[in-house]
């Protein structure tokens, strides 16, 4: 028992360990990220949304009836401001860029109408040469007008850019976020210091849990926007606004952002709603801001596990894994280790749609990853030297299913054999010796990896063994170690897409190469010696006996008739009901070398036949 309870204690602690470490790795919290937007997507509690907030939104119906979009012309921002001050709103806040002049009696005008108010326009951070961040300001006419500057940036990953987080404030000016300024405009104080707030914290079971806060900004904290579904804001275009269409009452004492939300998409992001339940509607920038204020004004937030908790959640995660893998059979740790990886989501979707936790999930399943992976090394080096031999040994050069059978008999590696009825398949392809003069070896080498490999692959899903490579050439064989129900059928549905996979390596190479890549395959069925071969210290898993050989004198022949893929009849013959959907054709009856009578011969096509008309008599081959 001791010996076991050791490696437990050693995996709680490597669990808690192995997960921090990870929790630093980029892909680790993209991955926490990501699974955050589908509890957002899918399992987000309710988000209520301040009646103090509307959006007057510059849409495509607004913009048509405008004589040109950038930048929007500042006579119709005037009549707009001029509508929207009249209704007595609380703040406005432009989430328009003030950059640039245009007819200077219209910017005048519109400065005068800006001063009126209590108005607000947005900020950009930039970078110069010298990779330092500045803020880039309205021009003085407008910010001289303006109650206010903030910035309009909104954190995006760099993974996959979209919007997930606030940030109130930035280390490369003193001017906050344009919904920080909004949100001390109206008298809520410093936005930032809401993150820390304890009357803000969600507490369950004696536990506090403190809003979610990543500490990674670019001078500042950010925090996980609370989104609120399907837009419930009051939205109205800026051309019934700026036409007096819209009643000033709904205007009056509200905080109004105004932004650009036409077809565009110039100022649309990527959040986590963007998925086909949402069409894939990419969030105006303008509307975000609506929801970062709205997280502000109402106080809700997504909340995280404070510091301190992580730790021990990864250790006891890793203790009660350690305990489920170490005791009992492989069968049993593997259903615990998918049980258990299931749970972890499972129990964050719970607490998050009730309470809108949101735990490191990716930090947790590495955790659990971790222990399992470990404990398993654990019981191979203490219970299963001899499965790891067979595997490190077998898994190179036949299927998964033969070293699961291996693995299950391990009788099956001592020295010897049997007589089984399998299906040989030899390739080779042609005028190798011209291709490989013609590439330099490093080319060499990178070409035939992919060619082998591409066809190897080829062999497994069909059930076959690798026998062996020799040089360019692949053999392998259908039926054993273990059998497959027709043997004959799976090397002739190998051999057609090894022949579609060589035209399509050779469209890749051959302009390298100088020619056209043409694999030429012989396949014969029949009785052959299969088993581990060799010496006391070196074997191979090997069929030798006349169907082997029967098989490389049919692929030396596709080069006598022009051929890519010749079987003889024994392959053909008994399986050729099952494989309709394969060109099939006699072709001739050949004797080959070291057999006295003849047999007869099929070619195999893809989409073509490549031999001549279909020979009588019988053709001796007495070489290769």
């Amino acid at each position: 028992m001791l010996k076991k309870i050791v490696p437990i204690i050693f995996l709680s602690i490597l669990s808690a360990a192995g997960g921090l470490l990870l929790d630093r790795l980029s892909t680790i919290q993209n991955l926490n990220d990501l699974f955050g937007d589908v509890l957002i997507r899918y399992f987000a509690p309710v988000t209520n949304v301040s009646d103090k907030i509307v959006l007057v939104l510059l849409d495509e119906e607004t913009m048509k009836g405008l004589p040109y979009r950038s930048p929007v012309p500042r006579d119709f921002l005037y009549e707009l401001n001029e509508k929207l001050l009249a209704a007595k709103p609380t703040a406005v806040a432009y989430d328009i860029f003030f950059k640039d002049p245009t007819v200077k009696a219209y910017d005048q005008r519109l400065a005068n109408s800006l001063k009126k108010g209590p108005t607000f326009a947005v900020s950009a951070g930039k970078t110069d040469s010298n990779k330092k961040d500045f803020e880039d300001l309205p021009m003085d006419i407008f910010r001289n007008s303006l109650k206010g500057v903030g910035l309009s940036d909104l954190p995006f990953s760099s993974s996959d850019a979209t919007v997930r987080y606030a940030q109130f404030e930035f280390d490369f000016t003193k001017n906050p976020s344009i919904v920080a300024e909004l949100y001390n405009a109206v008298g809520g104080g410093r936005a930032e210091a809401l993150l820390h707030d304890p009357k803000n914290q969600l507490h369950i079971a004696g536990f506090s849990f403190p809003p979610f806060v990543d500490g990674k900004g670019v001078g500042g904290e950010k925090t996980r926007i609370r989104f609120a579904e399907n837009s419930l804001f009051k939205m109205f275009p800026a051309r019934l606004v700026a036409s007096g269409l819209v009643p000033q009452a709904w205007l009056k004492d509200k905080v109004v952002l105004v932004g650009a939300a036409y077809d565009d998409g110039t100022d649309a992001y990527l959040t986590p709603y963007y998925s086909a339940r949402y069409n894939f509607r990419r969030m105006p920038g303008v509307e975000i801001h609506a929801n970062i204020l709205n997280q502000l004004l109402t106080r809700q937030f997504y909340y995280s596990m404070p510091n301190y908790m992580i730790p021990l959640k990864l250790a006891s995660i890793g203790l009660l894994a350690a305990i489920l893998f170490m005791f009992g059979g492989l069968l049993r740790g593997a259903i615990s280790f998918a049980a258990l990886f299931a749970l972890i989501p499972a129990g964050t979707i719970f607490w998050f749609n009730r309470v809108g936790l949101i735990p490191p999930v990716a930090t947790f399943e590495c955790a659990l990853i971790i222990t399992f992976t470990v404990s398993l090394g654990i019981r191979f080096m203490t219970e299963g030297r001899q499965k790891r031999f067979i595997k490190d040994v077998f898994a190179k050069y036949v299927p998964p299913a033969v070293v699961d059978k291996m693995i299950g008999n391990p009788k099956l590696l001592t020295l010897g054999g049997e007589q089984r009825e399998v299906t040989c398949l030899f390739t080779d392809i042609a005028s190798f010796t011209t291709i490989s003069e013609r590439l330099d070896p490093k080319t060499l080498v990178k070409f035939l990896n992919e060619y082998l490999d591409r066809l190897t692959k080829i062999v497994f899903k069909y059930g076959g063994t690798l026998d062996k490579y020799e040089g360019d050439a692949i053999i392998c064989f259908f039926g054993a170690p273990i059998d497959v129900s027709d043997h004959r059928g799976a090397a002739l549905r190998a051999s057609a897409e090894m022949q579609k996979a060589t035209s399509e390596i050779s469209a890749k190479w051959e302009s390298e190469l100088g020619r056209p890549v043409v694999t030429r395959i012989g396949i014969s069925s029949g009785p052959v010696v299969v088993g581990n071969m060799g010496s006391s210290l070196r074997f191979d898993y090997t069929a030798i006996g006349d169907t082997m050989n029967t098989a490389s004198r049919l692929e030396g022949a596709n080069k006598f008739f022009n051929t890519r893929t010749l079987a003889s009849a024994s392959v053909v013959e008994p399986t050729m009901s099952n494989v309709k959907d394969i060109l099939l054709r006699p072709l001739a009856r050949i004797k080959v070398k070291g057999k006295t009578e003849a047999i007869k011969i099929y070619e195999i096509g893809v989409d073509k036949f490549y031999g001549g008309p279909e020979e009588k008599d019988v053709i001796e081959l007495t070489s290769k």
